[in-house]
C-alpha cells in the first residue's frame, strides 16, 4: 500500500506520533511488522509483495528477501 518494506513503515509509524497515527488508520488498522517485502520489475514499479512469518522480525525479512531475489 505504501511502497515500502514493512520494517521500514513499522519504523516510520512507531516514531510519527499523529502522524504515525493517521498511516495506521488509512490502512484500516493494520500493524507493520518486519517480514514483508515490496517486489518491483526493472523499471522500479511496484508489482505485489511477498512476506515470512513464523521467526524474528529479522528471520522473517531475511526469508521474504531472499524469496524476492528469486521472484526478481
Amino acid at each position: 500500500m505504501f511502497g515500502i518494506d514493512s520494517d521500514i513503515m513499522g519504523t516510520i509509524v512507531s516514531g510519527a506520533d499523529i502522524h504515525g497515527y493517521g498511516m495506521l488508520n488509512s490502512n484500516d488498522g493494520l500493524l507493520t511488522i518486519a517480514g514483508g517485502v515490496v517486489l518491483k520489475d526493472k523499471n522500479g514499479n511496484i508489482i505485489g509483495a511477498i512476506a515470512s512469518s513464523g521467526g524474528s522480525p529479522e528471520q522473517d525479512k531475511e526469508i521474504a528477501g531472499a524469496g524476492a531475489v528469486e521472484l526478481n
